[in-house]
């Protein structure tokens, strides 16, 4: 595996002569588990946000001044009350799909479709002054189409400032569209606009105006190896639109290039006139099945002459354009999505990039004293065959994998008192899919327990369902717990039975297919922490400190890793 620094990046011309006006930058940009990106520019600043499916709090917002550093600065959904059928979700990747973030007359806008395996979904407008303050994202405006089952929603207004929502419609197969009131949810008669050039899933819209002409780009082909980017035109807004003779405007499908599923792509323009492109791409990695950190954001130059087409530059590991120069000058608290974890808890909540596997348990954490106190929930990070999200909730709290090779690792002050008690960390994809390392109290006795869950994994035919390593502990003092991906392909769990000592001992190994695909397809891998009772009421709060997380390389092209 070749691993380059930083400097070396930079240095590299892997798609020709770097011009005075064009710097180097590597993607992923905003790395991990953040599919369907969607950007904007607002004056020197811009801002992106991401589905989130399950995961509370949910649709993470981030800004950059450079195109390159990213700060996490808000989540629009930050309270329970704004959605509160989380409650509904019992997939595993149901919640919210696929947003668009908009800026008009002073405000920002998210629009999003929510889905559930109960109710009818329904589509959410969450509003903004100031994104950079996490609470100002308020109650959305919710609002259900019953004539019209749809989902991927884009806003967009008009130079006469009428709005129009246009979205994927499941009963044609295509993109329709329908103005709406932004300020009551009424919408008016929905028409369709194009159902693409004939590939599947015709979804993901997004609509510009440029140089009279309208433009409507699709995601096409799934969000899998045949993933595209088309785009139409047409001089009125509700058609007919004129495909371009040569879509796809973006894709990686049929190459052997490392990043692949290109597609639900967005283009937005910075200040000094240069157009750009947000996507979500796949690193494919060396062993298939492999991509634990699943859908991430990459960026790329878009060339877009007046009158004409856009051409994206595809997308690779080492890319270069007009970026704006280097700048951290990004108000807020939240962290770059790069950076690391160093934690000793302070405060009375938690920083903005962690998150929990739909709604927590109430009253699931405190901080005192530098730590974490977790409390245990009845149900374990699976869950037994009942389990039902509108009653029973997960004690889990977690971050995500946004590094190929990392170490997590934490404290664990943890003595439980009844059998079945148990606390530790975990490599967590859905409820069918993770690997914990816990200690826990079987037959009386304080033991480590490495267990893994593989029922939804792809690859389960080639995993035990079910794995488990005991490790007798002899004291009952803080221990050190640690997963590190080793490789873009494998994880190591091991710990440290006094915390401080020099002795690690390692329990177990699991690879990266494991937190892949099967049942979490659309979603990605996170590290955490967990307290359980096993089925039962637990009494004994588990006492996390020094959270630490360490970006130690980032794989852009086959066996090329980047230093952190």
């Amino acid at each position: 595996m070749k691993v380059l620094s930083s400097a070396t990046c930079c240095a590299l011309t892997l798609l020709g002569a770097v011009t005075a006006q064009e710097s180097n930058y590597t993607n992923p940009v905003i790395p991990g588990y953040r599919p369907d990106p969607s950007c904007v520019s607002v004056k020197d600043t811009f801002y992106c946000v991401s589905s989130s499916f399950n995961h509370f709090p949910g649709l993470p917002v981030y800004a950059s001044k450079d195109l390159v550093n990213w700060r996490h600065i808000s989540n629009a959904i930050h309270d329970q009350s704004q959605i509160a059928n989380y409650t509904q979700l019992h997939g595993q990747q149901r919640g919210v799909y696929a947003p668009t973030i908009r800026y008009h007359d002073g405000k920002f806008y998210i629009i999003v479709t929510f889905m559930s395996d109960g109710p009818p979904m329904f589509n959410a407008l969450f509003t903004s002054d100031d994104p950079f303050n996490p609470q100002s994202w308020g109650p959305p405006l919710k609002w259900s189409t019953p004539e019209l089952s749809s989902f991927d929603p884009d806003i967009f207004w008009d130079d006469d400032g009428q709005a129009y929502v246009t979205v994927h419609v499941f009963d044609i197969v295509g993109v329709n569209q329908y103005p709406l009131n932004t300020a009551t949810g009424e919408y008016g008669q929905n028409y369709n606009l194009w159902n693409g050039t004939g590939a599947v899933w015709p979804e993901g819209p997004h609509m510009y105006k440029k140089d009279g002409f309208y433009y409507l780009m699709l995601a096409e082909g799934g969000t899998g190896p045949d993933h595209m980017a088309t785009i139409a035109r047409s001089k009125n807004i509700k058609g007919p639109y004129q495909p371009y003779e040569n879509n796809p405007i973006l894709t990686n499908r049929g190459t052997d290039e490392y990043f692949q599923a290109v597609g639900h792509a967005d283009l937005f323009q910075d200040s000094t006139g240069n157009w750009w492109g947000s996507a979500l791409s796949v690193r494919t990695g060396r062993v298939a099945g492999a991509t634990p950190m699943g859908r991430e954001t990459v960026l790329y130059p878009v060339m877009w002459e007046e009158g004409g087409w856009p051409h994206p530059r595809p997308v690779r590991g080492f890319m270069r354009g007009p970026l704006p120069p280097p700048s951290k000058d990004v108000p807020g608290k939240g962290p770059w999505v790069t950076e690391d974890d160093h934690y000793n808890f302070s405060g009375l909540s938690l920083p903005l990039h962690f998150v929990h596997f739909r709604l927590p348990p109430a009253n699931l954490y405190n901080i005192s004293d530098g730590r974490l106190i977790v409390h245990q929930s009845p149900s374990n990070l699976t869950g037994p065959e009942t389990f039902d999200p509108e009653k029973d909730r997960i004690a889990f709290i977690g971050r995500r994998q946004t590094h190929t090779l990392f170490t997590f690792s934490v404290d664990l002050e943890f003595t439980p008192r009844t059998s079945g008690e148990e606390a530790g960390i975990t490599l967590f994809l859905t409820q069918y899919q993770h690997a914990d390392l816990g200690i826990i109290n079987l037959n009386g006795t304080r033991q480590a327990r490495f267990r893994t869950t593989a029922v939804g994994a792809d690859s389960w035919k080639n995993i035990p369902r079910e794995t488990t390593k005991v490790v007798p502990l002899s004291r009952d003092q803080p221990v050190r717990l640690q997963i590190q991906a080793v490789s873009d392909s494998e994880y190591e769990f091991s710990f440290r039975a006094d915390a401080e000592g020099t002795e690690r001992v390692v329990v177990g190994t699991v690879g990266a297919g494991l937190v892949a695909g099967g049942m979490g397809q659309f979603i990605g891998a996170l590290v955490g922490v967990y307290a359980t009772g096993n089925g039962a009421e637990g009494v004994t709060p588990a006492s996390f400190a020094r959270w630490e997380y360490e970006g130690q390389g980032q794989m852009v092209d086959y066996d090329v890793v980047v230093g952190s």
